[in-house]
């Protein structure tokens, strides 16, 4: 009886700790075209760096010229605003041009200097990424249903 509940109280906390140490930091954003072009993006910001910045098929590693803002719009979710200039790997030069009144953050993305234009938005991707005492105190509720399924299996081992 001791033994096994040592062994389940140890893998209890095995599922803690590994489950506990995935929490994500940083948001993934989704390009949302509001001009109907079609156009689809991805990129990840952490507060404070951009990574994965995949906008057109064309990935970007450049973002010396880029102003990153967070802002959050009246539906409540998140949106990402750029202003500047980013390089892609396909050698172009991509200007970010953020709304006009510095609440929206509807973004124009215009491909050269003469090049075509598109507008939308960077959503944020809602994910429901759990805290780890979240986790914690769901394991916890879950302690007095193990410790009564021994006591049953006890019982019947006894009988």
């Amino acid at each position: 009886m001791i033994r096994t509940l040592k062994w389940g109280v140890g893998v209890a906390l095995l599922v803690l700790v590994t489950s506990a140490g995935k929490a994500q930091t940083g948001v993934e954003y989704n390009w949302q075209p509001a001009d109907g072009s079609g156009i689809t993006g991805t990129v990840y910001y952490d507060g404070s760096t951009l990574s994965s910045f995949v906008w057109n098929g064309v990935s970007y590693s450049s973002f010396a010229n880029l102003n990153v803002q967070v802002l959050t719009e009246a539906d409540g979710i998140p949106d990402l605003s750029l202003s500047g200039s980013t390089v892609g790997s396909d050698g172009k030069t991509v200007y970010w041009t953020a709304g006009s009144s510095g609440t929206t953050a509807e973004v124009t993305a215009q491909i050269g200097l003469n090049g075509p234009s598109y507008s939308g938005d960077w959503v944020d991707t809602v994910r429901v990424v759990p805290e780890p005492t979240t986790v914690i105190a769901g394991a916890l509720l879950l302690l007095p249903f193990g410790a009564s399924t021994l006591q049953i299996l006890r019982r019947k081992s006894v009988a």
